[in-house]
């Protein structure tokens, strides 16, 4: 009988252990949402490293206004000299805040690794992509050799930053995201 409610009692503790990190996953995402719908300012960056050298770079700044968004897009290449060039577009579009895209982080493809908060109250939260998963997170088609780390930062409940890093056979891939209030 004590073995039964031991075993009992840790299929609970598995359970409540589960739902909390999964409703962190959520936290995460539905932060995300929100800081689509509420920030002045959204940057992203891709960079792409062979090795410690960042071969490429793809930048988007969003700053958002009443009724348009000012959008600066940046590619940055390295060339033959070993040089990155860069290269910036700049355009004013009407305001389309379902035109942000982000991670499709979900119960089902990410877990919580870790929780803390810092003595000024920010919240740092990881989590962990299976490689597997990488490609429902990103919405692409993507080989990744290794898991992927995110990381999101959040202030009185409102994100600040998410990133993700991960490694394919022969790059290493960061996708950073900022927003303002």
């Amino acid at each position: 009988m004590k073995k039964i409610v031991s075993i009992v009692a840790l299929l609970c503790l598995a359970v409540l252990t589960l739902t909390a990190c999964n409703s962190t996953v959520t936290s995460v995402a539905d932060a995300q949402k929100q800081a689509f719908q509420a920030a002045t300012l959204v940057k992203s960056t891709a960079s792409v490293y062979d090795g410690e050298t960042e071969v490429y770079r793809y930048s988007k700044e969003v700053v958002v206004m009443s009724d348009s968004m000012s959008v600066t897009i940046g590619t940055a290449e390295l060339n033959s000299s070993f040089q990155l060039n860069e290269t910036t577009k700049s355009e004013t579009l009407p305001l389309d805040r379902n035109a942000f895209k982000g991670l499709n982080l979900n119960k089902n493809n990410a877990s919580e690794q870790e929780k803390t908060t810092d003595e000024e109250g920010k919240q740092i939260i990881t989590l962990s992509v299976a490689k597997t998963n990488i490609p429902s997170v990103l919405g692409v088609t993507i080989e990744a050799t290794t898991d992927a780390v995110v990381t999101a930062e959040l202030v009185d409940g409102k994100l600040m930053s998410l990133s993700m890093s991960f490694a394919t056979a022969t790059k290493n891939i960061v996708l950073q995201y900022s927003y303002n209030y």
